[in-house]
């Protein structure tokens, strides 16, 4: 690879050693601001810290940062025209995908299995904001505290229902430090690393992004955050920030697994980048609090939005009748807090492990799901 290209992969904050760039460690940086990006970093102001674009590099090929205070701007899924599978956004219940509207192979067929009309009503309504077009790219981090309590099968499910109602147009992204296990929920394929979808990405700017990822059957995009279990690829925070700035191109709806260490450089990184969070929690008291110390916390760091907006959802683990009656108080002490909260009951689908197929699951699973998809795209239905 020539300097030239190395130095552009430094400039946009990356190591080309890390990556495993043939000739990378002989040719050093050629001064101290070339490692550090073209676009402002989250945190920094427009023009801190930045550098400008070597001449011949083309300051299109990746996403700038987003400015939320500047007027939306179309994109490549907001403006084309949606064909079947192509991941543009259904505008509507009726404009489904055929996969959804049949029932397929999605598992979403028993969501139609209704009682009454009012029920077909609810649950079109929610059809419509999981699949209600975006002005913008929307990114969602799920997050808690406490470990084993349900965070990446819930990130999992969330993103195999959307997936099945806006196929092509959804990611997720494995971004736990401590490399987590949201791949086995969703395929048996090892999907390729974060780093690897930057490195194909460099190699092919004009390809699709969502064509450099893997893709389930079900039309989710994912991304590992590490191919090796000793972590020695684990992306950087700012390899990260990329691939999310990359995706969100031609990807709407980002899913992000976050790990349980909020102060650890990758997760803010993730806080400064998404728009939402959810939180997981199970009816047991020490998860619970950690529910509450997330918030807190949250609101105690610079995010009091995102503690706003939160949602929260509720994961029953074991099957018992305290745990459903708890599970009810606790769902009326939370929803005090935040605006919208999901109780996914015990599903033997969901707490067996490995990968989680959708026609195993309850019916009411699926529906709880569906919700937290309508709130992943569209937040609070009151707002």
């Amino acid at each position: 690879m020539s300097a030239a290209a190395v130095e552009e992969l430094r400039r946009m904050g990356l190591d080309p050693v890390a990556m495993g760039v043939p000739g990378a460690a002989a040719r050093p940086p050629a001064s101290p601001h070339a490692r550090r990006p073209a676009v402002p970093w989250p945190g920094e102001s427009p023009g801190q810290g930045t550098a400008q674009p070597a001449q011949g590099v083309n300051p299109q090929k990746f996403p700038e940062q987003h400015d939320p205070n500047a007027a939306p701007q179309q994109s490549t899924w907001a403006t084309a025209p949606s064909a079947p599978g192509s991941g543009g956004p259904a505008s509507a219940a009726g404009a489904l995908p055929q996969a959804v509207r049949r029932g397929g192979r999605t598992g979403l067929r028993g969501l139609f299995n209704v009682n009454s009309a009012g029920q077909a009503m609810a649950q079109s309504a929610l059809l419509e904001r999981a699949g209600a077009s975006l002005r913008g790219p929307r990114r969602v981090a799920f997050l808690s505290f406490k470990g084993g309590v349900g965070k990446t099968s819930v990130t999992a499910l969330t993103g195999l229902v959307l997936g099945g109602i806006r196929p092509g147009g959804v990611a997720a992204l494995d971004a736990d430090p401590d490399r987590g296990t949201l791949v086995r929920r969703l395929d048996t394929v090892q999907p390729p690393s974060i780093r690897d979808f930057l490195w194909r990405v460099y190699q092919s700017p004009q390809t699709d992004p969502r064509l450099l990822t893997h893709a389930t059957q079900g039309g989710l995009h994912v991304l590992d955050s590490a191919r090796s279990p000793i972590l020695v690829d684990a992306p950087t925070p700012k390899e990260v920030w990329w691939a999310v700035r990359t995706l969100e191109r031609t990807c709407p709806v980002i899913l992000l697994d976050c790990g349980t260490a909020l102060t650890h450089p990758l997760t803010e990184v993730i806080l400064k980048t998404v728009d939402a969070v959810m939180v997981i929690t199970t009816p047991s008291d020490d998860a619970v609090a950690a529910c509450f110390s997330t918030l807190g916390w949250l609101e105690r760091n610079g995010h009091e939005k995102l503690a706003a907006d939160a949602a929260v959802a509720i994961t029953d683990v074991r099957k018992s009748r305290f745990d459903r009656k708890l599970h009810n108080e606790l769902r009326k002490e939370i929803g005090q807090r935040v605006g919208s909260v999901f109780s996914f009951g015990f599903d033997p689908g969901l707490v067996r492990g490995g990968v989680i197929t959708l026609d195993d699951l309850s019916v009411a699973s699926r529906e709880t799901a569906l919700a937290a998809a309508a709130w992943t795209v569209s937040g609070h239905r009151d707002r």
